[in-house]
């Protein structure tokens, strides 16, 4: 059975990477604050031979009991993932900053950052 926050709001999300791989992940959105303001957020990766899972039962609810929002995400190759753990095109250098960060952890960045309702763009991380 996986682990839930009580009182958090969970969505499962798919990610398309430029090749037309889709990722899987699930969103963790803690009780927002009353004056709406952006959350910050943080980006949850497994090791390989794993999935989402792995990461979810230790991490969702303290994170979002702290007020984080966490996206969890099975890794190209992995899981509900499509794709293939070593693409020839795996690093890459885009413009969101995250210089040879793998694919998929960019498409998360870049999705946690087109949040703007939940998100604060400049306070995201990196866990994994």
């Amino acid at each position: 059975a996986m682990l839930r926050c009580v009182d958090c709001e969970v969505q499962d999300v798919w990610l398309g990477l430029p090749d037309g791989t889709r990722i899987f992940g699930r969103l963790y959105v803690p009780p927002h604050p009353p004056d709406r303001r952006p959350l910050p957020a943080v980006v949850v990766c497994h090791g390989y031979l794993a999935n989402l899972g792995f990461m979810e039962s230790p991490w969702a609810a303290d994170l979002a009991k702290i007020g984080v929002v966490s996206l969890f995400i099975d890794r190209r190759g992995h899981g509900r993932s499509g794709g293939t753990w070593w693409p020839a095109d795996e690093h890459t250098d885009s413009d969101n900053g995250l210089t040879g960060a793998s694919l998929d952890v960019a498409a998360a960045v870049d999705y946690l950052r087109g949040r703007g309702d939940l998100v604060d763009p400049d306070r995201i991380a990196l866990l994994g």
